[in-house]
């Protein structure tokens, strides 16, 4: 079995990959200032024995895709790195650690309100990590035509942009934009701000194909790239698809018609992951639009997020699990029946009225050793008295399927907090 798993609460992406011989791969990793990638907690909670990736993919150096990824590399003996192709090349990495040194943010660090030149410290610790395990890691860059075999060459992964033309153009962006922090000759031009480049340029698509079964993760590649992969193989690059992690958080940018075509049908399932920070809306309405015309179903990992962003109507599919109510409430409840007021399920018969009735210290109490518990009270105290942990992104953000080798999918599992685009 193929097993894919993408993961998006809003603010990043990551994607694991489960192969055939039980081998682990991760592609990107998203996480806030200090903490652990989510995607570690998946990992080690899914898959307790696991010691060794099978690869770790870097597509792009964005915030929203890189921050944390070198975690994967000190608590795993990993195999494989694959990367976005510019990652040690001094345009690139000399470029953001200007931009760490000057104190200028890049446009999605300023989004998810990280410090200035953390992408730049990012790559450095990703660096020390990589080297590490030097001597026992292969390393590949991610562009078009490259290529890694896996499972004893059961499934193999293609390697789709960016083609030499897209490799040059990003180089040209960074090389032009450095050479403007130096326009004021021996001084540093103290206008210098390109927190906006488009460092989607650099995206690394993948395609992964076990036997019938083929997978898309189109990464952040815009139509820029897609537009040079038909240039260079026709207006067909690509062969039927059964599942699609959509490009660039379903942003119009990301959409090229041909691609779609080509790569999708009414079979196909179409997954994307939502950015809503800052001015930052994805996916937009045009965007998700074009995506249901050419799949089965168009899911996003965060329908609130896809809500807000698109001002489309996504829908929640499965149902957020609802703990049962525990011995120790039901006795209170019976010993006092306004408490009945603090429950959700109870609201219709005894509506909740601020300070007439306070939750117990035990409920608190509880709430705070088992989260879950926290759906049962009502909404007046679930948004304001009682705050939970955060969110169980690892389960309510994403979307999983199974598929064996004829392209039949097995198995499949829906975060509560997916949304699937309504139509036809």
């Amino acid at each position: 079995m193929l097993g894919v798993h993408v993961i998006g609460p809003g603010y990043g992406e990551s994607i694991v990959i489960e192969l055939p011989t039980g081998e682990i791969g991760v592609i990107d990793s998203f996480g806030t200032r200090h903490a652990v990638p989510p995607i570690l907690d998946f990992l080690k909670d899914r898959f307790p024995a696991l010691n060794r990736l099978k690869f770790v993919a870097l597509t792009h150096p964005h915030a929203d895709h890189c921050m944390g990824i070198a975690h994967y590399f000190d608590n795993y003996t990993v195999e494989e790195f694959w990367v976005f192709h510019s990652f040690i090349e001094h345009t690139c990495m000399g470029f953001f650690k200007a931009m760490h040194d000057k104190g200028t943010a890049d446009a999605v660090e300023k989004a998810l309100n990280l410090p200035t030149g953390s992408v730049w410290l990012e790559a450095l610790r990703l660096r020390k990590a990589v080297k590490n395990q030097e001597g026992n890691l292969t390393k590949r860059f991610l562009f078009a035509n490259g290529n890694s075999d896996l499972c004893d060459g059961l499934v193999r992964a293609s390697f789709l942009t960016p083609n030499d033309e897209g490799k040059w153009r990003y180089t040209q962006i960074l090389a032009d934009a450095a050479a403007k922090l130096i326009t004021d000759g021996p001084k540093l031009n103290p206008d210098w701000d390109p927190g906006n480049l488009p460092h989607n340029q650099a995206s690394g698509a993948i395609l992964f194909e076990y036997g019938q079964t083929r997978v898309l993760l189109m990464a952040d590649a815009e139509d820029d790239l897609w537009r040079d992969l038909i240039r260079e193989k026709g207006d067909s690059p690509l062969p039927m698809v059964h599942y699609i992690k959509g490009a660039h958080h379903g942003s119009v940018n990301g959409y090229n018609s041909k691609i779609y075509a080509c790569a999708s049908d009414k079979n196909t399932v179409v997954v994307i992951t939502p950015f809503n920070r800052h001015k930052y809306s994805l996916p937009t309405r045009e965007g998700a639009g074009h995506l249901r015309t050419h799949a089965k179903e168009v899911l996003c990992t965060n329908s609130a997020e896809a809500c807000t962003s698109s001002g489309l109507p996504w829908e929640c599919i499965a149902p957020r699990p609802t703990p049962s109510l525990p011995l120790e409430w039901a006795a209170s409840c019976r010993a006092n029946s306004k408490l009945l007021s603090l429950l959700e399920d109870q609201q219709s018969k005894h509506p909740y009225t601020p300070g007439v009735v306070r939750i117990p210290t035990k409920w608190l109490h509880d709430c705070q050793a088992r989260p879950d518990l926290i759906q049962l009270l009502c909404a007046e105290l679930r948004n304001k008295k009682v705050v939970g942990p955060r969110p169980h992104i690892n389960d309510e953000f994403r979307v999983s399927a199974t598929y064996d080798r004829n392209g039949i999918m097995q198995e499949r599992y829906i975060g509560w907090g997916v949304g699937r685009l309504p139509g036809e």
